[in-house]
C-alpha cells in the first residue's frame, strides 16, 4: 500500500514556516568582490543591522554598489530572494563579471539547505539548464557593455537576477566530492545544487522494514517513476557532461555518479532515504522553534572577478568571408566565434546559430544586411536556436524591408549600440515553439530601432518553466511606424514574460506597449516615455510604472465594447486596462510619473467594477484630454494608496459621477493629492 511519509510532521512544519517562525535565524553573507586587472586593490568593510559587507575591489574601472535589504534575514525553508547589486563601468570596452559562491564557512546542515543561482536558462555541456546554480567552481558571467550599468535589483534588472534559495524539504542534492575506499564513505567538498520532487505527493513510496514501517530508500517519486529513471531525466538538463545511468544503479553508499574522473572525483547525485528526510524535517522544526540556535551566523562568500581581456576577432570584408569565418572559428559546429566587419556586408542566406554556438558580431560602425524573408513565414534573417547566443555590437543591422531581422526560441540575444531598420520586426521571440520550452533573454542597450510592424514581438512558453521570457530595453529608442512598439500574446501557451523598460522611448502607431499576457511583469522606469494612439494597453499581468511618462496621442477615441475579443479598443487613453479576459491585472504607479491623453482618459479601466483589476497610485500627475482625467478610478485604487488622501480625510468622487470629467473641467491637470478634489459627503 502506498504511503504519505510523515504527514503530521510535514503539515506542522508547513504551518510554522509559512507563519514566519524562523525570525530568530540570521544568515550573514560576506560579499567579497575581486576585480582582477591591476596590482592595486582596496578593501571596504561596512556593518549595518548586524550584517557585514566586505568588498575587496581590484582594478575595476567604475563603481560597485551592494544592497543589504535583500540579504537572507529571517528566512525559512521554501523562501528565496534576490542578492541586489549594481556595477557601473567607466570603460568603453565590454567588461565581463564572473560570479561564484563559496559555502565553505557555512555549517554542513545549512550547506544542504541554502543554494545560490542565477535565474536564467543557460546552455552548458550541450544541455540547457532552467537556472544556473553557483558554487565554488561553477561561475556565471555577466557583461557590461561600454560605459553601461549592470542592475541586479528586484525592481530593475537588466540581466538575470542573482538569487538565494532555502529548499523546503531536503530530499537530495548534487555534491562535488570523491569516494574514500578505505573508509567506505564519500568525502564531500561542496553541496552543488538541490534535487527536488513533490514529497507531499501521496504516491511517493519508500522501503519498509519487517514491521511495515517506512524507513528505507526511495522507491518511486510518483508511484511509477523509479529514482534511477527520475535522476536520468534530471541529469539531461543539469549542465554537466555525464549522465546518470539507472541500469548501473546506485554506487558507494547511495551515490549516483554524474560527472566523475578516473579517480572517482567529481559530481555525484544523492537521494535521501525516509529516515534522513524525517531527521531533516525535525531539524528544520527545531530551528523554527528556537530549540537550535547556531553559534555563528551562516556565511557565504560571493566572489565577483572582472576581466577586460581583448577578444580575438575574425575580420571579414564579404558575405562569403563572414560564413567562412564562422566555419573556421567553430569547425565542429559548436563553440564561440567573434567576427568584426571591415565593410558593409549583405548576407545572401539566413544565418543559423545553434544550441551550442555563441556568436558575437562587432559591426564596427558598418551595416550588416540580413535576408529577412517575409513577415508571414516567421523566419528571421538571423535565427537563434534554443540555447544559442547572439551578441551584436556598434553599428547597423538591416533587413530588406520585410520580415524579421532576428528570431529566437529559448536563445540569448543582445543588441548594444545598434541601429536596426528596414524590417517589419526587429526581434521575434517565440518561446512557445521551443522543443524543451526554454526561456529567451533579450537585451537591447543603447539602440535605435525602427520597424513597420511591432519592434519586438514577445511570447513566453506558458507555464512550462518556472522562469520567464525576458526582455530588457535599456537607454534605447523603439519606433513602430505602423503598428505596436512592444507586443505580447494573451494565449495560455504564450504567457510568462518579464519586460524591463529602463530610460527608453517606445512609440507605436497604435500602442507603445500592448501587454495582454497574464503571469507576466512589465516594469517601466527611470525616465522612460511610452506613447502611441493608446499609450499603454494592458489585459493581464503586473505592471509597475515609476518616474516615467505614458502618453495617449489618438485623436478619435473608440468606445470600449463588451464584445471585444482579442486585441484592444483604440481608446486613445494614456493607460487603457481592458479586463475582459478575466486575468488578474495589478498596476502600481509611483514616483514622478506623468500619464496623459490628448483626447481620451489619462487612465481608463473597462469594464466598470471589474473584480480582477487592482490599481495602486502612490504618486504622479494625470493630464486629461476631452474625456477627463480617469474613468471610474475610485473603484480601482487600492485602499493602501496615498491617492485621494489629504490631512486624514479621504477624498473621492461622488458615486453618482461616472467619470472624472464630471468633476474636473476639460483641459485641467491635477496631482494625485490635489486639494481641489471633491470630498465625499
Amino acid at each position: 500500500m502506498q504511503q504519505t511519509p510523515n504527514p503530521q510532521l510535514n503539515n506542522a512544519k508547513k504551518r510554522m514556516f509559512r507563519q514566519g517562525a524562523l525570525a530568530i535565524v540570521t544568515i550573514l553573507l560576506i560579499f567579497v568582490l575581486i576585480f582582477a586587472m591591476t596590482a592595486a586593490w582596496y578593501t571596504n568593510v561596512v556593518q549595518t543591522n548586524g550584517l557585514l559587507f566586505e568588498a575587496a575591489v581590484w582594478g575595476f574601472e567604475g563603481e560597485i554598489s551592494l544592497f543589504d535589504e535583500n540579504v537572507i534575514i529571517d528566512a525559512a525553508p521554501g523562501d528565496e530572494g534576490v542578492i541586489e547589486l549594481a556595477a557601473t563601468s567607466s570603460s568603453s570596452e565590454t567588461t565581463q563579471l564572473s560570479v561564484s559562491v563559496s559555502k565553505a564557512d557555512m555549517i554542513e546542515e545549512m550547506q544542504k539547505r541554502i543554494f545560490f543561482y542565477v535565474d536564467a536558462p543557460t546552455a552548458r555541456s550541450g544541455e540547457v539548464m532552467e537556472r544556473y546554480y553557483l558554487n565554488h567552481l561553477d561561475s556565471y558571467t555577466y557583461s557590461i557593455y561600454g560605459g553601461g550599468t549592470l542592475n541586479l535589483t528586484e525592481e530593475i534588472h537588466n540581466d538575470a537576477l542573482l538569487k538565494w534559495q532555502w529548499v523546503y524539504d531536503v530530499l537530495g542534492y548534487y555534491v562535488r566530492g570523491v569516494w574514500d575506499n578505505e573508509n567506505r564513505d564519500m568525502v564531500i567538498t561542496e553541496y552543488v545544487r538541490p534535487i527536488e520532487y513533490d514529497y507531499d505527493e501521496a504516491t511517493t513510496t519508500f522501503e519498509k522494514d519487517e514491521n511495515g514501517n517506512l524507513n528505507g530508500s526511495l522507491l518511486t517519486v510518483d508511484g511509477t517513476t523509479t529514482p534511477g529513471a527520475f535522476l536520468m531525466d534530471f541529469s539531461l538538463s543539469d549542465g554537466y557532461e555525464g549522465q546518470i545511468n539507472p541500469a548501473e544503479g546506485r554506487y558507494y553508499g547511495g551515490y549516483y555518479p554524474v560527472d566523475i574522473d578516473n579517480e572517482g572525483y567529481g559530481i555525484w547525485a544523492y537521494l535521501c532515504d525516509y529516515n534522513e528526510i524525517k531527521m531533516n524535517t525535525i531539524y528544520d522544526t527545531m530551528l523554527g522553534n528556537g530549540e537550535i540556535i547556531p553559534e555563528e551566523p551562516y556565511k557565504a562568500i560571493l566572489m565577483i572577478s572582472s576581466q577586460m581581456e581583448p577578444v580575438e576577432a575574425f575580420e571579414v570584408y564579404t558575405a562569403s568571408g563572414f560564413t567562412s569565418a564562422l566555419m573556421a572559428m567553430m569547425p565542429e559546429g559548436i563553440g564561440t566565434a567573434t567576427i568584426r566587419l571591415a565593410d558593409d556586408i549583405a548576407l545572401s542566406s539566413p544565418l543559423y546559430i545553434g544550441a551550442e554556438q555563441s556568436v558575437t558580431v562587432d559591426l564596427d560602425g558598418h551595416n550588416l544586411e540580413v535576408l529577412t524573408g517575409t513577415y508571414a513565414d516567421k523566419a528571421g534573417g538571423i535565427q537563434v536556436e534554443e540555447g544559442g547566443s547572439l551578441i551584436v555590437l556598434d553599428g547597423a543591422l538591416s533587413g530588406q524591408g520585410a520580415g524579421h531581422v532576428v528570431t529566437t526560441n529559448g536563445g540569448h540575444v543582445v543588441f548594444s549600440g545598434v541601429t536596426i531598420h528596414d524590417a517589419e520586426t526587429a526581434c521575434y521571440v517565440r518561446d512557445d515553439q521551443g522543443e524543451s520550452a526554454a526561456d529567451s533573454w533579450i537585451r537591447i542597450v543603447n539602440c535605435d530601432i525602427s520597424t513597420t510592424e511591432e519592434c519586438i514581438y514577445l511570447s513566453g512558453n506558458g507555464k512550462m518553466t518556472e522562469q520567464k521570457t525576458h526582455l530588457v530595453v535599456d537607454h534605447s529608442q523603439l519606433n513602430s511606424s505602423a503598428y505596436i512598439g512592444i507586443m505580447g500574446n494573451g494565449s495560455a501557451a504564450q504567457v510568462g514574460t518579464d519586460i524591463q523598460i529602463i530610460d527608453s522611448e517606445i512609440f507605436g502607431l497604435w500602442a507603445g506597449i500592448y501587454q495582454p499576457q497574464t503571469d507576466s511583469i512589465l516594469t517601466i522606469t527611470a525616465g522612460s516615455d511610452i506613447s502611441g494612439y493608446t499609450g499603454l494597453a494592458v489585459k493581464g499581468g503586473t505592471v509597475l510604472i515609476s518616474d516615467s511618462t505614458i502618453r495617449g496621442l489618438g485623436t478619435d477615441p473608440a468606445t470600449p465594447n463588451l464584445g471585444q475579443g482579442s486585441g484592444f479598443a483604440d481608446t486613445a487613453d494614456g493607460i487603457y486596462i481592458e479586463a475582459n479576459y478575466g486575468d488578474e491585472i495589478v498596476m502600481k504607479i509611483s514616483g514622478s510619473t506623468i500619464v496623459s491623453s490628448a483626447h481620451g482618459y489619462g487612465l481608463q479601466v473597462f469594464e466598470k467594477n471589474a473584480p480582477n483589476v487592482s490599481v495602486t497610485i502612490e504618486s504622479g500627475q494625470f493630464e486629461n484630454g476631452d474625456h477627463g482625467i480617469m474613468s471610474d478610478i475610485e473603484r480601482y485604487v487600492s485602499p493602501d494608496s496615498d491617492y485621494g488622501m489629504e490631512d486624514g480625510i479621504q477624498y473621492v468622487y461622488p458615486p453618482a459621477m461616472e467619470t472624472m470629467d464630471d468633476a474636473i473641467p476639460s483641459g485641467a491637470s491635477i496631482d494625485i493629492n490635489d486639494e481641489a478634489m471633491i470630498p465625499n459627503e
